[in-house]
């Protein structure tokens, strides 16, 4: 009979587990013992057995291969023309794989191997018998297949850390994923903070799914090597996992003492060939001392307390007085240009990666446009007049503003932007052919941005996209809100959604109607910079070839 998780006594030929097993079936037609001729494959076919399904069948005619080794890769943008000429040459992405081991002393056999989950596009078979480590047979087939079946698109999951130093324990949660077959997850201590030490493991869980898509999960210590399903009575004792939405995984580790962490996560799955492996450094602080206060300075304290809000209640009774006096005098009050920056508690931050000379134009008038309408103050790290406390650092200068709590960021979503965040998402990075010393402030950010779970990004980050310019179909990922401005058309309603045209008003009376003409004067400006800028990218579709390169 066949066994796929035989061991051949020379060489280890597990099932890869990555990958789901496959379904083999085969046949006897006779018998023939001490068999001693050469490990060979006869016959080889690739059929559909279904609308998702593909079955290779095979005729082994010897008793001397250690193990039958399968490799399906495939290329889901090639044609059948093109697929039945090019032989295989662009077939680059893995589908699955998996190992067959056995000795068997049948004569002749036929065996049917299926492959699921298969998706139109072009598909090379890689088949090899194996006799020795040093004696491998390996050949190729090249088929189209046309299916129901969808491709599936694989995203980066995201890791999030929860510590909690009360209870020195830490919720961990893998968020955002496609789907697994399998997810290691470690904790472990990292003096290094940034989780290129090479500490042994602290605790480790492996979590899967049973046949009913129940949670299941093993530990490094207690449980045995088959997966155990998580219940009422039968839990690991240290680690507890729960779905806490459709795509959302959390899992508690306790008995994490205060010092430097590290997060590793391994996901096995059939769609994911490489960068399977993610890192996420977090600290556990120290848990907090409370002194106790002698009963005699107790005493002193409470005097103190009362004196002070004593003397607080006194002198709001006085501002109020104040106020009342002065209620009618203080609305007759200019107030001069030079103190506005009294009420003017909010800023604006522009962000945007450098582009064009046609889109710098349009950003600079952009930045006029903000600061005459809300007579705030506008950020922007390609403004000359930042480049001295840019010059001290910039990271910091950045740092600061995408944080500060009064500042509300605009962040102009484009082709170029799209390009750098995919680069860095799969561990590249686009180079400018003519780099400037601000051109990676955009990508730190917008990694500020997505890693800030703070509910306030509604009120505060605004994305604008400008028609004609702006990709169709290209958007920034796990950047929130969602909500896009399409510039110029919705420029009223950003300014409207930004809450900042109404505290404005009244310190507006001063000039009004020159104040009036000037931006006027300035939306007209910003109408013609992107006139010419969509006629630049009419003109120039690939421009960004010669402005940018893959490192």
């Amino acid at each position: 009979l066949w066994y796929c998780q035989q061991i051949s006594k020379k060489i280890d030929c597990k099932p890869n587990p990555s990958y789901p097993k496959p379904h083999v079936k085969h046949k006897n037609i006779c018998v023939h013992v001490n068999d001693t001729g050469p490990c060979e494959m006869w016959n080889i076919g690739v059929d559909m057995m279904d609308d998702s399904n593909v079955y290779v069948t095979f005729n082994v005619t010897s008793n001397n291969c250690s193990c039958y080794k399968f490799l399906l890769k495939v290329n889901n943008s090639m044609d059948e023309m093109s697929c039945n000429n090019q032989s295989g040459k662009y077939i680059t992405n893995k589908h699955s794989e998996f190992t067959v081991s056995r000795r068997h002393n049948d004569c002749d056999q036929v065996v049917n191997i299926t492959f699921e989950n298969i998706f139109t596009g072009c598909y090379k078979l890689y088949y090899c018998t194996q006799k020795s480590e040093l004696n491998q047979k390996c050949g190729k087939l090249v088929k189209y297949f046309n299916t129901v079946k969808q491709d599936v698109e694989y995203n980066r999951p995201t890791i999030i850390s929860q510590p909690n130093p009360e209870n020195n324990e830490v919720g961990i949660t893998l968020a955002n994923y496609t789907r697994f077959d399998e997810v290691q997850l470690t904790v472990r201590p990292d003096n290094s903070s940034n989780c290129n030490s090479s500490n042994v493991h602290r605790q480790t869980i492996w979590i899967s799914r049973d046949v009913s898509r129940e949670l299941m999960c093993r530990r490094n210590s207690d449980c045995q090597n088959d997966m155990e399903k998580k219940t009422e009575g039968d839990k690991c004792k240290k680690i507890e996992c729960y779905e806490e939405s459709e795509n959302s995984i959390k899992c508690e580790f306790n008995d994490i003492k205060p010092g430097n962490y590290c997060v590793h996560m391994i996901i096995t799955d059939q769609y994911c060939d490489k960068n399977c492996a993610f890192h996420h450094p977090f600290v556990m602080m120290e848990k907090e001392k409370t002194i106790p206060i002698p009963e005699s300075s107790m005493s002193i304290i409470y005097f103190v307390i009362s004196a002070v809000i004593f003397l607080l209640l006194i002198t709001s009774i006085v501002i109020v007085f104040i106020i009342r006096r002065r209620r009618n005098s203080l609305r007759q009050v200019v107030i001069a240009d030079d103190d506005r920056s009294w009420f003017q508690n909010t800023e604006i931050l522009l962000l945007y990666p450098r582009d064009c000379k046609a889109f710098m134009c349009a950003m600079e008038t952009l930045r006029e446009i903000l600061q005459e309408k809300t007579g705030c103050k506008v950020y922007d790290c390609f403004d000359t007049r930042h480049s001295e406390d840019l010059s001290l650092s910039k990271v910091d200068w950045l740092r600061k503003h995408v944080l500060h709590q009064n500042v509300k960021i605009i962040v102009v979503e484009t082709v170029c932007a799209v390009l750098h965040q995919r680069a860095l998402i799969q561990h590249n990075k686009l180079i400018y052919k003519e780099p400037v010393w601000l051109d990676d402030l955009f990508l730190f950010g917008l990694k500020l941005l997505t890693d800030n779970l703070d509910r306030n990004n509604y009120q505060k980050v605004f994305v604008i996209r400008v028609e004609g310019f702006s990709g169709e179909k290209e958007s920034l990922d796990y950047l929130t809100p969602y909500t896009r401005y399409m510039i110029p058309q919705c420029l009223d309603l950003l300014l409207t959604d930004l809450n900042l045209q109404n505290m404005q008003e009244n310190i507006r009376e001063k000039e009004e109607e020159e104040e009036e003409e000037e931006e006027e004067e300035s939306l007209l400006r910003f109408e013609h910079d992107l006139n010419d800028l969509i006629n630049y990218r009419t003109h120039n579709p690939e421009y960004l070839q010669h402005l940018l390169s893959l490192d």
